[in-house]
């Protein structure tokens, strides 16, 4: 059973090492450092929402943005990563998710989750209607015309609070200030948790100005292949399910197996990451 589920997810599995990416959001999308992968490119803004980026799209913040709606009227983009943000509402995320993506049809689009700050993130991540909340994420792409993968980058932040085993003290020190994470381990984390959603092989050495202390990149790399995909501490049916849902594109051929137990998903997505993670040393942007 193990040996036909593997070989049929296998069969499945969708790799966009070579995909060409757009990035449209503000600095906490630029936290996760685009411009390290192959082929990118973005448009960032600092602070703003998307819904503010979609009606000013002169007003980016980083040098080497592109005005984005030339960008998507003169190139095809194989994934397009977009980031709500505060402002930003159920309604108009997906109204402006919806518009971007019927400028790119062929598109695959990943919402960039972005996080609170480390002092409200507990509790705005509770609320079901703020931006920075598991639901609100879920009821943007519920929305939408066609299925958006996620990140589900504050949902492993709001884990990682929460984790007694977490060598952090406190989540404050994956944040480099207020909003944003830690050049060191708080990107590491956010750009491999963004390459775990596009089925890309994980960057293992990073020079990104800082150094991450063995314990840490030993933790993060842990969390980053458990296939815990809903961060609830297990690896389940429900695991399973958003896997099949948010990482492999076209997976109605795999509805009628029956769903496994936990140690067979775990062993199944162990040799699945295994297996996609090669060294590569590409350095990141400061």
């Amino acid at each position: 059973m193990a040996r036909i589920l593997l070989t049929v997810i296998l069969s499945l599995t969708a790799n966009l090492a070579a995909a060409t990416t757009f990035h449209l959001g503000n600095s906490l999308t630029w936290d996760t450092s685009p411009a390290l992968l192959p082929d990118a490119q973005w448009a960032v803004f600092c602070d703003k929402s998307l819904n503010f980026i979609v009606d000013n799209p002169a007003d980016h913040c980083i040098g080497s943005s592109l005005l984005w709606p030339e960008a998507m009227a003169t190139n095809t983009y194989d994934v397009v990563v977009v980031q709500p943000y505060i402002a930003d509402t159920i309604e108009s995320a997906t109204e402006d998710i919806s518009m971007l993506m019927a400028l790119q049809p062929s598109a695959q689009f990943i919402i960039h989750t972005g996080w609170a700050t480390f002092a409200d993130l507990l509790a705005n991540y509770a609320d079901p209607e703020n931006v920075h909340s598991a639901e609100f994420i879920d009821a943007v792409i519920d929305g939408l015309p066609r299925f958006a993968f996620s990140t589900r980058a504050v949902d492993a932040l709001v884990w990682i609070a929460n984790d007694p085993s977490s060598p952090y003290a406190d989540i404050s020190e994956l944040y480099r200030n207020t909003a944003h994470v830690t050049r060191g381990d708080g990107r590491y984390f956010m750009h491999n948790l963004l390459r775990r959603t596009m089925g890309e092989p994980f960057v293992e050495t990073w020079t990104g100005g800082a150094t991450l202390p063995v314990v840490h990149k030993a933790y993060l790399d842990g969390l980053l292949s458990s296939g815990d995909y809903d961060w609830d501490g297990d690896v389940d049916g429900a695991d399973f399910l958003i896997w099949q849902r948010e990482y492999i594109p076209n997976t109605s051929a795999i509805v009628a197996v029956p769903e496994p137990n936990g140690a067979l998903l775990a062993v199944t997505f162990s040799l699945l990451w295994f297996g996609k993670r090669f060294p590569n040393h590409n350095e990141i942007p400061r």
